[in-house]
């Protein structure tokens, strides 16, 4: 049961957007309209981004890596904590500390 565990949260942390997702919340809890435009680079009517947003979403919230919250997402204590991991883990691997910066 453990190990299922940290492969959900090893798969959510394995694509860009939700990377970037991460990245975005650690400075507070934003709406999905924004949270979506800022991840993509473009306006939220545009009904394949929205799917494929809500996609991602989804999948950070099955982690439990986010969470929503009066209307907006935030990010949760493990989703502060996996993201530390990966960046000791980007230090260590000699990359200097540049794990991707959410550039989707």
């Amino acid at each position: 049961m453990r190990l299922f565990r940290l492969l959900r949260i090893l798969k959510a942390l394995s694509h860009p957007a939700r990377y970037s997702i991460l990245l975005r919340l650690m400075v507070g809890p934003k709406g999905f309209s924004r949270l979506a435009e800022e991840v993509y680079g473009e306006d939220i009517d545009i009904g394949r981004i929205a799917g494929k947003f809500v996609y991602h979403l989804n999948v950070l919230e099955k982690a439990r890596l986010v969470e929503r919250h009066s209307g907006k997402w935030r990010i949760t204590s493990l989703g502060l904590r996996a993201l530390e991991i990966v960046e000791k883990l980007g230090r260590e691997s000699g990359d200097g500390g540049n794990a991707p910066t959410g550039i989707v």
